[in-house]
């Protein structure tokens, strides 16, 4: 189960960083939104993690599930209201972000503006939480480079991946 959250967890973060990239990419005619900071950026593996670092990643783990899964309801509800299922939503976003992924069926207007809409108030939601995600990172005593450098290392590995789950569990 644990093992479940910690991959979910990953991937709802890095879902939670997508719409801020997608939103300065969408509209080059628009004002840019203020740059918050990432917490997810491509990096190599083959990083060394000392027992303390994965201490420390792993109580910033903890403290980061409830603040991403508020977060995540947020912006599910925020889909919601705006008139589009969580599925057409990322279809949409998709379609807009990556050429190669063909919708399903075609994108109405209505369904455009919508999706706008609904972007905007689900990039707010994350530009909030962005602060206090780095701010948990930090307080743990990582930055959030090497934050993502470990997370990358214990997405690649089964051993500390094994060893994040114990800690989290503690």
């Amino acid at each position: 189960m644990l093992k479940q959250v910690l991959a979910s967890s990953s991937i709802a973060l890095l879902l939670c960083c997508l719409p801020a990239r997608a939103q300065t990419q969408a509209s080059p005619t628009s004002q840019p939104p203020k740059q918050a900071p990432q917490l997810h950026e491509p990096q190599t593996s083959e990083t060394q993690v000392s027992p303390q670092e994965l201490q420390k990643f792993a109580k910033a783990v903890k403290l980061l599930l409830p603040i991403q899964r508020e977060a995540t309801q947020q912006m599910a509800a925020a889909i919601e209201q705006g008139g589009l299922s969580k599925d057409r939503f990322t279809e949409i976003f998709e379609a807009q972000h990556m050429p190669q992924v063909p919708p399903a069926k075609p994108i109405s207007q209505e369904e455009k503006q919508k999706f706008t809409r609904t972007l905007a108030k689900v990039t707010a939601i994350q530009e909030k939480e962005q602060p206090k995600m780095k701010q948990v990172v930090q307080d743990q005593g990582l930055d959030v480079q090497r934050f993502n450098q470990i997370q990358l290392e214990v997405q690649h590995n089964p051993t500390l991946l094994q060893q994040v789950l114990q800690l989290i569990q503690t």
